[in-house]
């Protein structure tokens, strides 16, 4: 079931990468106190950390760009009789998790690949950016929000992105992993050009929580939300593979 969602909450909506929709869920289940934490990553530095979230509010993190080691081992130490958890895992975490916990709530933002913190530190030196100063780095809509000690830098998110070349400065096992729409996870949520997102319910568990959360929610169904996803997935494998094919030139004339 594929729906397109954004929060109905205009202050959450300005501070959101997309659409708002995981913090939106986030926070009704806190609320309905039908979850007891929320488990997620936020950006700190040019790296990410973990967040255990038990109270709600407007300023959870908004999408993240390096891989958060901490997470899986975090959700794992929380488990246990009396907690009632969400979990906002990528992909291929979200995997490891549902091995071991079959019954967790798990909600996964679509991911093609993360980046290598020092590629992120190099491309902030690049804009002109002390990284030294930087506490965390977030879009927000179609800006990147570098929040520094004393000020906030706001960098246009394509100028951001083409400062890397495709699946060349991820970490090295993005660059073999097949599940980019979470296939582990009971809903996944992908980008709808940085205004909404269109989210794929999986289970029946996250069409129970859709509708839990129905209200706090602007959902219609989204004929084209297919399309959408299958184009992200297309144009994913073709810049791949031109990033693979210009390795291979520029080793071929190195070898010459």
């Amino acid at each position: 079931m594929y729906r397109c969602a954004e929060t109905t909450d205009i202050e959450v909506w300005k501070r959101a990468s997309s659409g708002g929709t995981i913090r939106t869920i986030a926070n009704e289940l806190l609320i309905k106190k039908l979850v007891t934490k929320v488990i997620m990553t936020r950006s700190r530095g040019c790296d990410t950390e973990t967040l255990v979230v038990d109270t709600v509010s407007e300023i959870l993190p908004a999408t993240w760009y390096s891989y958060n080691e901490s997470l899986v081992p975090t959700a794992l130490s929380q488990f246990s009789a009396s907690e009632h958890l969400m979990i906002v895992a990528l992909p291929c975490q979200a995997r490891t998790i549902r091995e071991v916990a079959p019954n967790v709530l798990i909600i996964s933002p679509v991911c093609f690949q993360t980046l290598n913190p020092v590629d992120i530190r190099r491309v902030l030196r690049r804009l002109g950016i002390d990284v030294e100063k930087v506490e965390s780095v977030q879009r927000v809509h179609d800006d990147v929000l570098v929040n520094l000690q004393d000020v906030v830098r706001i960098v246009p998110f394509r100028v951001f992105w083409n400062h890397f070349k495709y699946n060349q400065h991820s970490n090295h096992f993005c660059r073999s992993c097949k599940d980019h729409f979470g296939s582990a996870a009971d809903i996944s949520v992908f980008d709808n050009r940085h205004r909404s997102n269109i989210i794929c319910v999986r289970t029946s568990r996250g069409a129970l929580v859709l509708e839990q959360v129905r209200a706090a929610l602007k959902l219609k169904r989204s004929v084209s939300g297919i399309v959408t996803i299958l184009w992200k997935l297309v144009t994913h494998k073709a810049l791949h593979l031109a990033s693979g094919l210009s390795v291979i030139v520029r080793n071929d004339r190195r070898l010459a």
